[in-house]
């Protein structure tokens, strides 16, 4: 974890960019990043370079589903001694393919998908693009969300962005810079400072003090 090298010096960030229009998702970080070495493992099934009790996510299986539940997976990772930005595409459909017609999908160099992440001087970037047979979901409408606001809740409640901390003792200080683009280009934005659960009796408009219940 790069907190462990710079201590209170590092201030964790996240950029989302949901764009409905073109119908991609791109998570960049200001993390520890991956090496060349890992570069080269990090799709591998049941496999994680996260140790400690303290790290979130750590059974090796996110990276794979990334690349062959769709069929356009963009990896980019910077440090120190290295840099790299790759496309995977067909991920899904070789997963699918009966006939052995397509051929098995890998790694090739390509432009940056994020420009959040040109800026970072360290961390790793992802971006999924919607498209093809046999993805879930097909379309990032299909949930109704399509401004930040809304897709602030969305996130909190149904994806790992949403910790839970009972004693506040270990929320991570991460600041998420939301970005929705709409199906129409309208562009919102938000910075979510506050990345844990979305509890119900804090929605806005979703909430009424306890004792006008019991009156």
């Amino acid at each position: 974890m790069r907190s462990l090298i710079e201590g209170p010096y590092y201030e964790p960030q996240l950029w989302i960019h949901i764009d409905i229009q073109q119908q991609t998702v791109s998570v960049s970080d200001n993390g520890i990043g991956l090496s060349n070495d890992e570069l080269h493992l990090f799709l591998k099934p049941n496999l994680s370079f996260k140790k400690g009790n303290n790290t979130r996510g750590n059974k090796g299986v996110g990276a794979t589903y990334l690349a062959y539940g769709f069929n356009y997976l963009q990896i980019a990772t910077r440090v120190p001694e290295f840099e790299y930005a790759g496309t995977m595409e067909q991920g899904r459909e070789w997963i699918e393919d009966t006939t052995g017609y397509i051929p098995r999908p890998h790694i090739r160099p390509t432009q940056l998908d994020d420009p959040a992440f040109a800026n970072v001087d360290r961390g790793a970037s992802f971006t999924v693009k919607l498209f093809g047979n046999g993805i879930r979901p097909k379309d990032l409408s299909w949930i109704g969300a399509t401004i930040a606001d809304k897709w602030d809740a969305v996130l909190r409640i149904k994806t790992p962005l949403g910790g839970i901390y009972l004693f506040d003792t270990t929320r991570p200080r991460t600041v998420c810079h939301l970005k929705v683009t709409g199906s129409d280009g309208q562009i919102s934005q938000k910075d979510i400072v506050d990345c844990q659960y979305y509890y119900p009796n804090t929605i806005p408009g979703k909430h009424v003090p306890l004792s006008t219940l019991i009156r």
